[in-house]
C-alpha cells in the first residue's frame, strides 16, 4: 500500500506502477470482470463480497437497487450514508451500457456531488433523476445514467458489523382476489414475489399479518417458514408468494394487511415493502351495516320498489298478517325489484337479512 501514489500523472517508479497494477488486477479478478476490446464490465452485486472477503471491509457492506425503494426512502438512505462520512459507490444505466461512479456529498436541494471517475472531468452536482454528464470518459458513452440505478452502502473497514438481511416486494406488491374483505370469509393475498435484497441467506418466518392503524399486530393470518435446508439466498426471490387467509378478528376501519419477516431466533418483526409504485399494505374498512348500505327507491311508472343492498343480504316481503309475499321479489346481484302492482292494499314489511343482522322496512301499498 505504501508504494501506491494518489496520482500517477507525474513521474513514478516501477515499484509504484506495479503496486497499483497489482491492486487493479486483484479487483478485476475478484469481480470476475469481463474484458472486451471496447471495455470492461462487472456486476456491482459482487462488490460487497469482494471487499469483505479479500480487503477487510465490514460485513454490513451491501449492494442495493433503487427499484426496491420509494424515491424519498432512497434519497434519505443515500444522504444518511454520506452524513456518516462514507462515500457511496453508485451505478446507473442507459439503453446501451452502464457506469459506476462515486457520490461524495449533497446540497439542501438534493443535488449530489458526483465523481465520474474521469480524472475530474464532468464532476459536479446532479439530481439522482438527472445523472447526465456533459461529456464522457473511460467506461462512459456520452449518455445519461438514470436507468436501473443502484449503490453500495456501508463501505468502511471491518468494525464487527453484521451481514444485512432485508426482504422486499417486487412490483406491484400486495393484492387480493376479493373486493370486500370480511371477517370469517377466506381470501388470498398475493405478493408478486418476495426478494432477498440483503447480503446473507434468509432463514425464518414470512407472515401475512393484520395490524391496526398504528401498526400493532392484531392477528397473524398465515406464515411461511424458511428453513436452513432451503434458505432464501441474496438476490433470489420467491415468485408470486401467496397467503390463504381468514380474518377472525373484528375489522376496524384503518386496519391493514401487511407482510412481515422475522429472522430465525430473533424476536423482531420487520415489514416487507417495495418501490415507489409498490402496494405495501392493504387498508381495510369496517363492513357497513345493512342500514348503512341499503337504499330504497320507488319507480312510479312501473309500480316497483327497488332495494339496493350490499353483498350477502337476502330480501323478503311479508304482509301485516305475516303472509309471505316474497314471490313478488326479483333479485339480481345486489338489486331487488318488488312488483307492487299485483299486491293487495295494505302495509308490508321488507325483511333484509345477512349472517349478522336483520332489518325491517315498512312500505304501504294503496
Amino acid at each position: 500500500w505504501n508504494k501506491m501514489l494518489d496520482s500517477y500523472n507525474g513521474s513514478y517508479t516501477t515499484e509504484n506502477a506495479d503496486a497499483i497494477a497489482r491492486l487493479m488486477m486483484d479487483v478485476a479478478c475478484g469481480l470476475k470482470s469481463d474484458f472486451t476490446p471496447t471495455g470492461t464490465g462487472a456486476y456491482s452485486q459482487d462488490i460487497p463480497a469482494l471487499l469483505q472477503n479479500y480487503f477487510g471491509y465490514d460485513k454490513g457492506a451491501v449492494q442495493q437497487d433503487r427499484w426496491y425503494y420509494s424515491n424519498d426512502s432512497w434519497t434519505s438512505m443515500i444522504k444518511d450514508e454520506l452524513d456518516k462520512n462514507r462515500p457511496v459507490l453508485y451505478t446507473g444505466f442507459n439503453d446501451d451500457s452502464g457506469h459506476a461512479f462515486v457520490l461524495d456529498g449533497y446540497t439542501t436541494e438534493d443535488y449530489f456531488s458526483v465523481n465520474w471517475g474521469w480524472s475530474g472531468y464532468c464532476n459536479g452536482y446532479f439530481l439522482l433523476d438527472g445523472l447526465v454528464p456533459s461529456g464522457s470518459g473511460s467506461g462512459g458513452n456520452n449518455d445519461h445514467y438514470n436507468f436501473n440505478q443502484g449503490c453500495v452502502l456501508g463501505l468502511i473497514p471491518d468494525a464487527g458489523g453484521d451481514y444485512v438481511i432485508k426482504l422486499s416486494f417486487g412490483e406491484p406488491g400486495l393484492s387480493t382476489n376479493v373486493t370486500d374483505i370480511v371477517t370469517g370469509e377466506s381470501f388470498i393475498v398475493y405478493t408478486n414475489g418476495v426478494h432477498n435484497i440483503g447480503n446473507a441467506d434468509f432463514v425464518g418466518d414470512i407472515s401475512c399479518v393484520l395490524v391496526n392503524e398504528d401498526g400493532d399486530f392484531k392477528e397473524i393470518l398465515h406464515t411461511f417458514t424458511i428453513t436452513d435446508a432451503n434458505p432464501l439466498k441474496p438476490h433470489y426471490y420467491y415468485p408470486s408468494l401467496q397467503f390463504n387467509v381468514t380474518i377472525t378478528s373484528t375489522i376496524i376501519t384503518g386496519d391493514r394487511i401487511r407482510v412481515y419477516y422475522r429472522v430465525k431466533g430473533a424476536d423482531e418483526w420487520n415489514m416487507v415493502d417495495g418501490g415507489e409504485e409498490c402496494v405495501n399494505e392493504l387498508v381495510l374498512t369496517a363492513p357497513k351495516t345493512i342500514s348503512e348500505s341499503t337504499k330504497v327507491t320507488f319507480n312510479k311508472i312501473k309500480d316497483q320498489v327497488v332495494v339496493y343492498t350490499k353483498s350477502g343480504v337476502t330480501v323478503k316481503l311479508f304482509a301485516s298478517n305475516s303472509s309471505d309475499y316474497s314471490g313478488y321479489c326479483h333479485t339480481q346481484g345486489k338489486v331487488t325489484t318488488i312488483d307492487t302492482k299485483g299486491l293487495p292494499a295494505g302495509t308490508y314489511t321488507i325483511k333484509l337479512t345477512d349472517a349478522k343482522e336483520s332489518v325491517n322496512l315498512k312500505i304501504k301499498v294503496n
